[in-house]
């Protein structure tokens, strides 16, 4: 199963009325939250610390919007999160409501491989460097997602509920009242049949965390709000499907350089030092000897190959790093492009989402080809008069995917209260500058300096025009693939820029 079916399958079931453990007065609702906390194995339900902790988790899961498991299962998700698992499972003991066989199956299917399953471990680990507000966010988000992955039916009440039983006289009374009705309990039968139903899940699932999902607790957008996690995971999938109908490959040659006004400059001179070690880049000068062995009198042979795929090994200088061209990208989003937030009946993503794709797939694909330069993308944000920031969501979304590039100064997003062409001049003095300004219009104001591209958005017709209005890529009109005219835009600019 693919990345992207396996979280269509996750986040896509319907959730009908099985799914749910319906609990509709305040006294029922009580009654099972206790009730599903004492199922808990990492965590003595009658301590009070740790039975509030649980229910802040708790309460953070109905704030993000998703409905709450039983709440034994969230304590365990957030034990086994901060590491209390292996001594804790010896150190508590099992409540009376397990079943011996249920608490075995429970132990040994689930926790036992949460503790060692890599995707997990790694999302723990990530977390636990949080701040306690975001770890705890990114707790919920995890039990929640959980939860789903094993198809256990949720616990359907009143927020307010949580709410009122974190109060401190509020949760001493609710564990005064749990030791009576842990004796005739109401909804335990039905919370096993959902623990036995989730342990059966879990032997058949290939794996815990999809990779998906763990690229979007580590950039935080799983800690976001349910639009955020919602619009990056189409951002992804758009990024993904443009980048698989492009080649994955730079070009052998670079393409002639266009006239820039500001002198292409590098780091240093260029080095004198010995060689330091073995790269896929370099010259003929450079190219180690043993490569010679790939030639043979069949043509093409291995050799033709491995340079034609980027494979042969040439020798690095040890200051290769002091001479590094500078290239800085500037992406301007116009405010019109408000209107783009519209899906087409047979494209798989609005056109908005696929504008953003198009800057975030030549980011990444930039930093593949140009792994030696030195390279920073600037993504601009004008607004309007009337509204200073009209594409503030998207610049939040797009801020998200990029974090770790944002977090190493590579990636600077920048709001600007309009479009003033002229400030680009003090961002190409020292750096040959390349742009592209993406808007709906016809025309538009371009700066002088660098080599600056037209993106249009025409209807659901992506065009590229160079800064005289002259078209250079995306007239392809392919009915079978929509996305064909946005991968033609994107591989002809990634030509023009490489």
């Amino acid at each position: 199963m693919s990345d992207q079916q396996h979280l269509d399958v996750e986040w896509d079931a319907p959730q009908i009325r099985e799914w749910f453990i319906e609990l509709p007065t305040q006294e029922q609702a009580r009654r099972g939250v206790m009730e599903s906390l004492a199922l808990a194995r990492l965590i003595d339900c009658t301590d009070a610390a740790a039975v509030r902790e649980t229910f802040e988790w708790g309460q953070m899961i109905f704030i993000m919007g998703w409905p709450v498991p039983p709440l034994g299962f969230v304590a365990d998700i957030g034990q086994s999160v901060f590491d209390r698992s292996w001594d804790a499972l010896d150190a508590v003991s099992p409540s009376a409501c397990w079943p011996p066989s249920l608490r075995q199956q429970y132990e040994e299917f689930w926790l036992r491989r949460l503790w060692t399953d890599r995707g997990f471990q790694r999302a723990a680990a990530f977390l636990r460097r949080l701040s306690p507000d975001e770890r705890k966010r990114g707790i919920a988000f995890l039990s929640s997602y959980l939860a789903f992955r094993l198809r256990m039916r949720r616990l359907l009440f009143v927020p307010y509920v949580l709410t009122q039983m974190l109060q401190p006289s509020e949760l001493s009374q609710a564990l005064q009242q749990a030791r009576d009705w842990l004796q005739q309990p109401q909804f335990m039968n039905e919370l096993h049949a959902t623990y036995a139903h989730a342990m059966q899940a879990a032997r058949s699932l290939p794996e815990l965390i999809a990779p998906t999902i763990l690229a979007a607790i580590e950039d935080r957008s799983a800690l976001s709000d349910m639009l955020t996690l919602a619009a990056t995971r189409e951002l992804r999938r758009a990024v993904s499907r443009l980048l698989d109908r492009i080649p994955a490959a730079s070009p052998r040659t670079k393409p002639e350089a266009p006239d820039l006004l500001s002198p292409l400059r590098t780091e240093a001179s260029y080095p004198t030092g010995g060689y330091g070690e073995i790269t896929t880049r370099g010259t003929w000068e450079s190219l180690l000897w043993s490569q010679l062995a790939f030639m043979e009198q069949q043509q093409p042979d291995l050799f033709d190959i491995k340079w034609l795929r980027g494979e042969l090994y040439y020798y690095s200088r040890d200051e290769n790093y002091l001479w590094r061209q500078r290239r800085m990208y500037v992406f301007v989003l116009a405010p019109d492009l408000m209107t783009a937030r519209f899906k087409d009946r047979h494209t798989p993503h609005q056109r908005m989402i696929l504008v953003l794709a198009i800057v975030a797939a030549i980011i990444q694909r930039l930093l593949d080809w140009l792994a030696g330069d030195r390279l920073q993308f600037r993504i601009i944000w004008p607004g309007t008069p009337d509204n200073p920031q009209p594409l503030a969501n998207e610049q939040n979304w797009l801020q998200v995917l990029l974090r770790p590039l944002c977090e190493q100064g590579i990636v600077q997003c920048e709001a600007w209260p309009q479009w003033e062409p002229g400030r680009i001049r003090d961002l190409s003095r020292d750096w040959p500058v390349y742009g592209v300004m993406m808007t709906i219009a016809e025309t538009a104001p371009l700066p002088p300096e660098g080599a600056w591209w037209i993106f249009q958005l025409k209807g659901k017709q992506p065009l590229l025009k160079d800064r005289h209005g002259v078209m250079r890529g995306g007239e392809t009109d392919d009915t079978a693939d929509p996305l064909s005219p946005w991968a033609s835009v994107l591989d002809q600019l990634l030509q023009a820029w490489w």
